[in-house]
């Protein structure tokens, strides 16, 4: 096994953090398989992929640009592989994404991280360049699950590979609710400092009735004067009906709504919306904006930088003379403020890397596939043992 070197915040205590995954990975035997890793880059990431080194070692990051702290990219550099490549990077140029993971990997095995299906639509091209070198892929995310699912739904493009989804795990529903809750947080903020206004006395839609829709709808219910909400699934709106907030048709709710929380990771608001949207309207993405807005380029081209709100966005309707405020730059509204979820992301963290080793034995069978049970388990008693015994690191009511 190899030996862990705990940091240490005194001469008798090891950190929480350094405490569980040290337990985590105490029953992981150190692997050469080489690891390709899609992360946001924000603070408290930093341990995450110094675990993942010792177990596996990684042969290249590449960071989300929609979540990107500098300081923490650079500090990745000092010790690992750093390449920077954007969802339409991607899809614009796969070839060159592969020539790169080649250069890296070089003839090892290897397996890939991914957060938001990065690599979802290069399934084909990830088998026929690597072959058996590619042990599998670990996505993070529902939306990038989502992707993979879509690719994957033809007998004729069933992997060579595995693929586990950490997206669905009740490990995954801790930190769900707190990315809600931070959505709200630093929508609040924003509203507070860039336009010295308040939630009290506002209209919220929130599109997008999953698990981070459902916390955001929540935090939002004491705050503003009325939530509504709206999902395409029928039986998701049927839930939050059930939660006691309002629905009804789309157009009708995007027209009475002073502020937008767009949850869906699906393409929720495309231009044409702008018609709809109420004047001076704030919109709020829960995740990337190539994910939530469809066509986000072109979207741009309706609107410019506001040159009195840094990270603000006017979008100017195409017809009207309305506008409509895009905040933090189309990016994820809790990155404004970090991303910071507390120590439950740490969790999800544990549960990609444990997916991850699995790898090795995991034999494709044309679907998704899952941690087991038992594994998850071992994960949340670890987290409880660990972090319960350290009560400053736990929100408290």
């Amino acid at each position: 096994m190899m030996k862990v070197v705990l940091h240490m915040t005194d001469k008798n205590k090891a950190k929480p953090d350094d405490l569980f995954f040290s337990n985590v990975i105490q029953h992981l035997s150190p692997q050469s398989t080489k690891l390709v890793v899609v992360l946001h880059a924000v603070p408290g990431v930093e341990i995450f992929v110094d675990y993942l080194h010792r177990v596996l070692p990684i042969a290249l990051l590449l960071p989300k640009q929609s979540s990107m702290d500098q300081n923490v990219v650079d500090q990745l550099t000092q010790s690992f592989p750093v390449l920077h490549y954007s969802r339409n990077d991607i899809n614009e140029h796969p070839d060159s994404l592969l020539i790169d993971i080649q250069s890296h990997v070089k003839e090892s095995n290897f397996a890939i991280i991914d957060v938001g299906g990065y690599f979802a639509p290069l399934l084909n091209k990830l088998a026929h360049t690597f072959q058996d070198q590619l042990l599998g892929i670990v996505e993070n995310t529902e939306n990038g699950h989502q992707k993979y699912e879509s690719q994957i739904t033809s007998e004729t493009n069933k992997p060579t590979f595995p693929i586990i989804s950490v997206a669905r795990s009740p490990l995954k529903s801790p930190e769900d609710y707190m990315v809600g809750q931070a959505i709200v947080f630093s929508a609040e903020a924003v509203l507070r400092d860039y336009f010295s206004d308040i939630l009290t006395g506002k209209h919220a839609l929130v599109l997008g009735y999953g698990k981070i829709g459902q916390s955001i709808a929540e935090g939002l219910r004491k705050k503003v004067r009325k939530v509504t909400v709206y999902d395409q699934n029928p039986s998701q709106q049927m839930l939050a009906l059930s939660h006691n907030f309002a629905s009804g048709q789309r157009d009708v709710l995007l027209s009475e709504a002073d502020l937008l929380f767009c949850a869906t990771g699906n393409q929720s608001i495309s231009t044409n919306d702008l018609d709809l949207m109420k004047h001076k309207a704030q919109l709020f993405l829960a995740t990337s904006a190539d994910d939530e807005v469809e066509n986000y380029d072109h979207f741009l081209k309706h609107g410019y930088k506001d040159p009195h709100h840094e990270h603000v966005w006017v979008m100017r309707n195409p017809s009207t003379t309305k506008h409509i405020y895009l905040c933090n730059d189309g990016k994820s509204i809790n990155f404004l403020h970090g991303g910071i979820v507390g120590p439950f992301i740490r969790t999800v963290q544990a549960e990609l890397l444990c997916a991850a080793v699995s790898l090795h034995d995991t034999q494709p069978n044309g679907l998704i596939q899952s941690l087991s049970t038992s594994k998850r388990q071992d994960i949340a008693e670890a987290w409880l043992r660990y972090y319960l015994s350290s009560p400053k690191n736990i929100p408290v009511e």
